[in-house]
């Protein structure tokens, strides 16, 4: 349930015994144990990187929520899951609610759903079969992502599922993802946007799996910088080298072999972070990857791919 409330009636206290405790006073004193999303999605709401939570000491913390709760400038809306703080939002926030979201489609047409407090997938069941790499079938479908606690706007895109070792990773086609914020959402909406997506469905996918063929086995050298550099607020610098490479300072030799190590070693994440990384390991062949690269074949033409 929500509890509207004014930043004036909100504090957060800290002791050893009760952790983090969000103490509402609407008329009469109300307490909550504060969850991890709750202190994340204050920190995010400023731009504050949320790492600090684990390195900072505890009265530091309850100091530094104690201010940002202070300069929030609209009402804010406490979200309560079991009688914990679960996250706070904008009185503008417009929640589409996960139930919801199952309940528009036929139940039929999905495959798979994944949650925790930061994130919900909806899966649907794999529309087309490539073979972007000779002898690795892949399916391609479609994943709604969905933020109850406001981690993200509802978020529509294609996800690429290979057979053989159950790797998965998120594409957008050419015109990006099509992102809907929870300020702007109505959930009528949601299910018209998807089914023109499917009605286009098979062009877009035919055109992911024409640049994941193209671009497959080519050296992922020019593209490891960027990509390295939007691993930082997802993974430590020691978890980056991991991901990125075959060995320890043995870089992959192609595109595919990156692509494949992100997705493989993000299903050991946390699913918010296995969800940012497989998004990363799609945009692998997006439009900005295949500038990237097809300047560099202009230049070389014989000296960027790898064949094998």
């Amino acid at each position: 349930y929500d509890i509207p409330s004014f930043r004036e009636n909100l504090k957060v206290r800290f002791s050893a015994n009760d952790g983090f405790i969000l103490q509402v006073q609407n008329g009469k004193l109300s307490e909550f144990p504060v969850r991890e999303t709750f202190a994340k999605k204050l920190l995010s709401w400023y731009r504050v990187p949320t790492k600090l939570i684990y390195r900072f000491e505890p009265k530091t913390l309850e100091l530094m929520f104690n201010d940002l709760i202070s300069q929030i400038k609209s009402n804010p809306v406490i979200k309560i899951e079991n009688e914990e703080a679960l996250t706070i939002v904008s009185e503008r926030y417009r929640p589409l609610l996960n139930k919801d979201l199952i309940e528009m489609f036929d139940i039929d047409q999905t495959w798979h759903i994944r949650k925790n407090d930061y994130v919900f997938l909806l899966q649907f069941k794999k529309k087309f079969d490539y073979e972007p790499v000779k002898g690795d079938k892949c399916g391609f479908s479609l994943t709604i992502k969905n933020s109850e606690t406001g981690f993200s706007a509802v978020t529509i895109f294609y996800h690429v599922f290979r057979y053989w070792c159950s790797n998965g990773a998120y594409h957008s086609s050419k015109n990006g993802a099509i992102s809907i914020y929870h300020t702007d959402i109505y959930k009528s909406s949601i299910s018209d946007i998807v089914a023109k997506i499917l009605s286009g469905a098979e062009d877009d996918m035919e055109q992911i799996n024409s640049m994941m063929a193209k671009y497959a086995l080519y050296s992922p050298a020019l593209i490891l910088p960027s990509l390295k550099s939007n691993l930082k607020s997802v993974l430590s610098s020691s978890q980056i080298e991991y991901f990125t490479n075959k060995a320890k300072d043995v870089p992959h030799e192609t595109v595919w072999d990156l692509y494949n190590s992100l997705t493989e070693k993000a299903k050991k994440l946390s699913l918010n972070q296995r969800v940012a990384v497989e998004t990363l390991a799609g945009n692998l062949f997006s439009e900005s990857s295949a500038k990237i690269l097809d300047n560099v074949i202009k230049k070389e033409p014989h000296g960027h791919r790898i064949w094998i």
